[in-house]
């Protein structure tokens, strides 16, 4: 990789503090990867050491280094510590509990059920249970807003000694931790609290400590305070000469404000600063279209100027022929060629798609279609509904897809009666959807056999819609559904239901290959070309947050930017002004309300890919 004057700067720069603010697309991580990969020698006793709030950036350096030939994974993982705060300290605190007064084998939970039980425990030994109303509802409430506090002084690293809070919570947080040490154990966030008494304690630690020559911070801007108390403490613990590093966002067009501990950082630390303020992950035309999506004036220097380009076609037809010609070309450009992995096609839904494979396996360019973790999914209101039926006909107890259905069709105020058996019955009585009670009145866990004449059955007698476009969902998933059943059918389960969610639906992946992407598939990876097809009103922005609202057309908004954020160089933007239903109807379409009224300032391109 070519690196900038500014970036060389500093890859070269040496022992002491350094802040790397760059904005999004900067190449922080490339220039982090770089300097690793330079001081990384296999005679050299010393190591690095990366932490950050998540993985997710410690992945995307580990990947660099990977794909590096002259890097071993050996050497990778012998000199280079890939780390979270929480595991990173979680590690020290179980190898020295000891020294801060824990036992041996320690315990930690984090599930907010266990710490609630614990503190239920404490309260209702205290003299305060008294004075809280026996109803269910107050008692959940005291007990969630003392364990909020509790969390809040443990990642301030307040003990209860010193907690300024009146009574009686100081005496029920010392209860409490001394509850949970009774059961040897500590809940998630004494894992930073305890470590940060093992580091100021020192007790030999810091020679535990010292071999690190490089500490990293990535993703500053996103830590908190105890993150940033302990990196602290961590580095006055540390005797010899070192190099520490944070690495944060600086502009929040896409990435966060940089209102965060970089600036105690700066103050405690006084380090060297470098601003990365050229981006490389978007382009000049994407900014532009950008702030007239979002009506701010954001300034973003970015080293692309790139390609804006909004078209419009008759037909669903010639829209995917001009896509997957513009890839063809965009592969096979005598200079400026660009391979298939770092070409996307988004679409607000899955169902926009067919056309567009049947052209890409004409042109005969792989692409990989991955639908989501469900290997049965749905657009359809209706079979949101039914997937959740489903799942709780299977297993009545199963709580996610219980609440699930209850926010579907908006029970905000139900009481279930656990004696009867009619649990589903229950949850759609009195909703829009309990038109589909009857319907589903013969499926139990070990009898689907009448799978296929529910399925009917909601066709035939689903309420009226004007929507074209609830109908065109509706036909969608119902084919999709049937030819599932039809797959699981070739599974000789004893219980139906189960073999329905277990057969595999179509996954179509191809390695190097273009991308078909939905916005909950939306992932981290940015491409240097984006096709974002079906932009018209119903489609994307989808008709039911048309009918929403101001909020709901905000999310749609939030959609399609991500997705345009996704482009690095070239944007294309198209609407079909017609489409055929699969009934066999062909619709007028208007274009989407995000494109309808922009206009590019540079004539459309003849052959994407010369920019």
């Amino acid at each position: 990789m070519n690196f900038t004057p500014i970036q060389q700067e500093i890859i070269n720069f040496r022992n002491g503090a350094l802040l790397i603010q760059g904005v999004h697309g900067s190449g922080k991580s490339s220039v982090v990867a770089e300097r690793v990969n330079r001081v990384m020698k296999p005679s050299a006793f010393s190591r690095i050491i990366l932490l950050a709030p998540s993985y997710l950036p410690l992945i995307k350096i580990h990947t660099i280094l990977s794909n590096n030939h002259y890097i071993s994974s050996e050497l990778l993982n012998k000199k280079v510590i890939f780390t979270t705060f929480y595991t990173y300290f979680l590690e020290i605190l179980l190898h020295h509990s000891y020294q801060v007064g824990l036992g041996i084998n320690i315990r930690v939970i984090d599930s907010v059920k266990d710490k609630m039980s614990i503190l239920s425990d404490v309260v209702c030994h205290d003299p305060i249970y008294k004075t809280i109303s026996q109803n269910e509802n107050d008692l959940l409430n005291f007990l969630s807003k003392y364990l909020n506090l509790i969390s809040n002084h443990k990642q301030q690293f307040i003990p209860p000694e010193l907690s300024v809070e009146s009574d009686p919570f100081p005496r029920i947080y010392r209860k409490y931790n001394e509850s949970l040490r009774l059961r040897n154990t500590i809940d998630n966030d004494d894992v930073l609290f305890y470590a940060n008494r093992l580091i100021i304690e020192d007790n030999g630690f810091s020679t535990n400590s010292a071999t690190f020559s490089q500490y990293y911070v990535l993703d500053a801007h996103k830590i908190n305070e105890s993150h940033y108390r302990l990196f602290q403490s961590l580095i006055g613990a540390v005797t010899n000469e070192v190099s520490l590093i944070m690495v944060g966002d600086l502009n929040p067009l896409i990435g966060a404000p940089s209102l965060n501990y970089m600036q105690n950082f700066v103050i405690d630390f006084k380090p060297k600063i470098f601003n990365l303020k050229e981006t490389y992950r978007t382009s000049n035309k994407i900014v532009a279209f950008v702030n007239h999506l979002t009506k701010l004036n954001v300034s973003l220097p970015c080293h692309h100027e790139g390609e804006l380009e909004i078209n419009f076609f008759n037909n669903e037809l010639e829209e995917a022929k001009f896509v997957c010609s513009a890839i063809d070309r965009l592969l096979h450009a005598n200079q400026h060629s660009i391979a298939r992995n770092e070409i996307a096609i988004f679409a607000r839904n899955k169902y926009s798609f067919p056309i567009i494979i049947s052209e890409l396996s004409r042109f005969d360019i792989p692409f990989s279609y991955l639908k989501s973790d469900k290997n049965i999914s749905t657009e359809a209101d209706v079979f949101k509904v039914l997937y959740s039926v489903l799942k709780l006909i299977n297993n009545p107890k199963e709580i996610f897809h219980k609440n699930l259905l209850c926010k579907l069709l908006e029970r905000t105020d139900l009481t279930i009666n656990e004696a009867q058996n009619n649990l589903v019955e229950q949850i759609l009585e009195n909703t829009k959807f309990d038109w589909m009670i009857n319907i589903i009145g013969c499926l139990s866990r070990e009898n689907t056999l009448d799978f296929l004449d529910v399925l009917n059955s909601l066709k035939h007698n689903l309420p009226y819609q004007s929507s074209s476009y609830y109908n065109y969902l509706f036909e969608n998933d119902l084919r999709e559904w049937t030819e599932q059943w039809k797959r699981c059918r070739i599974y000789k389960k004893k219980w139906l239901i189960y073999s329905f969610f277990c057969a595999e639906s179509q996954k179509i992946n191809w390695p190097s290959s273009i991308k078909l992407l939905t916005p909950n598939m939306i992932c981290n990876y940015a491409f240097d070309a984006v096709f974002i097809i079906d932009l018209a009103e119903g489609i994307f922005p989808d008709y039911r947050a048309i009918l929403n609202g101001e909020n709901a057309i905000a999310q749609e908004k939030a959609f399609f930017q991500s997705a345009v954020n996704k482009s690095k160089r070239l944007c294309y933007l198209s609407c079909s002004k017609s489409k055929q239903m699969p009934w066999g109807e062909i619709i007028d379409q208007e274009p989407s309300r995000f494109i309808a009224d922009y206009n590019a300032s540079d004539e459309p391109s003849d052959a994407p890919g010369d920019s």
